[in-house]
């Protein structure tokens, strides 16, 4: 008798024709509501700002930059299928960190007192 693993089946892995098209509208939403979070966040700082919003906003806008290839980097992985298993993961872990971060500092960066 022989035994056999299966291998556990996502959505996207019946569907790959899905993961084009969905990763398009997530960077458009995830893109047009940093813009706007990120130039609502510039804007509040006109009538005087505290000395950290011009890095945390800097380093949350250096974050969006990157987190644009990686996303790309865990779409590639997602078509590859189940032997890129493991990396697409991380990808997706490391692009939920990046997101994170970035949101986290632009929301910090709303939250400071001018001085």
């Amino acid at each position: 008798m022989a035994n056999t693993v299966r291998e556990p089946e996502t959505f996207l892995h019946h569907h790959r024709w899905l993961a084009i098209p969905l990763w398009i509208a997530g960077v458009a939403v995830v893109g047009w509501g940093a813009l706007m979070l990120l130039m609502g966040a510039y804007m509040a700082t006109a009538n005087g700002s505290h000395p950290w919003d011009g890095p945390l906003l800097s380093t949350a806008l250096y974050l969006f930059y990157a987190a644009l290839p990686v996303s790309l980097l865990h779409l590639v992985l997602v078509l590859v299928g189940h032997r890129a298993r493991y990396g697409s993961r991380i990808a997706g872990v490391l692009l939920l960190i990046l997101l994170a971060v970035a949101f986290g500092a632009i929301l910090v960066s709303a939250d400071l007192e001018p001085m």
